[in-house]
């Protein structure tokens, strides 16, 4: 049981909390480009604008983790056999 536990870890949910943690990095690095390059650093624009740019966001966010993901799992594999 305690291997199965240990390769279940290894295999899928420590690449996951990699994968989470790299897109969340990515998507705030990209949407606070965005943000000071479309509003020029000053708020404003309309609530239309702000609720787009938050489902832009979301899916964005939701691709970053599927893209970290599937490269964090090779990590694991890797992970587990050095263990």
């Amino acid at each position: 049981m305690k291997r199965i536990l240990a390769k279940f870890f290894w295999r899928i949910i420590l690449p996951f909390i990699l994968a989470l943690l790299i897109a969340a990095v990515a998507v705030m690095e990209a949407s606070g480009r965005v943000r000071g390059g479309f509003s020029g650093g000053g708020g404003g624009g309309s609530l239309f604008h702000g609720v787009g740019f938050l489902y832009i966001t979301a899916a964005l966010f939701c691709e970053m983790v599927g893209l970290a993901f599937w490269r964090t799992l090779r990590w694991g594999k890797e992970a587990e056999e050095f263990e």
